[in-house]
C-alpha cells in the first residue's frame, strides 16, 4: 500500500494525537471557601499567556502555585525526581489552563465556586484552590 505524502502527514498527526496523555478528573473538593469561578476564569486568562509552567518543589506538598488571581490559585504538583533527573518538571500553560477549566467544567457548586484536582500526565497533576 504507498500513502501521498498528505496521507502520512495525516497519519502522523493521528498518531501523535492518539498518544497524548488523556487528562482526567481526581477529584472535586468544592465548599464555600473555594475560589470563584470569575477569578478561575482569570487564573486561566494568565496561563494562556505563559509557556511553560513548572513544578519545581522537591519537598512537602511537592506543588508549586504557578497561577493567581484574586482567590483563586493553579498549581503544579508532582514528584520532581519523578523523570529520573533534577530538573524542575514543565508542562505547556495551556495543559495547565485546560485543566482549571475542567475543574470549573465539572466541580462547580451553586455558588459560583469550584476547586479540584485533574491529573495530566503520569507524574504530574494540576490542584485548583
Amino acid at each position: 500500500m504507498q500513502f501521498s505524502k498528505l496521507s502520512t502527514i495525516a497519519l502522523l498527526g493521528f498518531f501523535s494525537f492518539t498518544n497524548a496523555y488523556d487528562m482526567y478528573l481526581k477529584g472535586c473538593s468544592t465548599t464555600n471557601g473555594s475560589p470563584t469561578v470569575a477569578d478561575i476564569n482569570k487564573v486561566i486568562d494568565g496561563l494562556n499567556r505563559k509557556h511553560g509552567c513548572s513544578q519545581n518543589n522537591a519537598f512537602g506538598t511537592q506543588c508549586t502555585t504557578i497561577q493567581t488571581n484574586g482567590g483563586a490559585h493553579a498549581g503544579l504538583c508532582g514528584y520532581k525526581w519523578g523523570w529520573g533527573n533534577n530538573k524542575d518538571m514543565e508542562i505547556d500553560c495551556h495543559i495547565v489552563a485546560n485543566a482549571a477549566m475542567l475543574v470549573i467544567n465539572k466541580c462547580s457548586g451553586a455558588g459560583g465556586r469550584a476547586s479540584g484536582e485533574v491529573q495530566v500526565s503520569d507524574v504530574m497533576r494540576v490542584t485548583i484552590f
